[in-house]
């Protein structure tokens, strides 16, 4: 009995101080993904619309045009305001999102402060290209 609870001590020791690959590897790659997402939104907080319109996917690109997706932002900032703080509440990989055609998709959620109002942003992206592009942004 003793040498079993030696064995099962020294196993423990050895899980505890060994490194997870896996966990290390998803973490590199949620910080991969997460870093188109930042500098794509950046864009829109520094009001260069049209370069996060060129910046889109071609799938965002034939839902609306770019003086269009200007004519969206300007309007949703005068009401926001500048950004206080970003911070990333959520992300996942998905096969389906509701709206669009099946595919692979990265999902992130932030809670954002901005001068006149605490809200969520979703920002959907996929890979084309071996880049993270823009699908579709939503403020809820």
């Amino acid at each position: 009995m003793q040498v079993l609870a030696r064995l099962l001590m020294i196993g423990c020791c050895l899980f505890a101080v060994m490194p997870s690959p896996v966990v290390g590897q998803a973490q590199t790659q949620q910080q991969m993904d997460i870093q188109p997402a930042y500098a794509w939104l950046e864009l829109i907080d520094r009001g260069r619309y049209f370069q996060s319109w060129q910046y889109a996917s071609k799938q965002f690109k034939q839902n609306i045009e770019a003086s269009q997706w200007n004519d969206v932002l300007v309007g949703a900032k005068d009401s926001l305001g500048t950004l206080v703080s970003r911070e990333l509440s959520g992300y996942g990989e998905r096969d389906t999102v509701a709206g669009l055609p099946k595919g692979k998709y990265m999902v992130f959620k932030f809670k954002s402060t901005f001068e006149n109002k605490t809200l969520y942003e979703l920002l959907i992206m996929t890979r084309e290209n071996n880049e993270l592009k823009t699908v579709a942004y939503l403020i809820q």
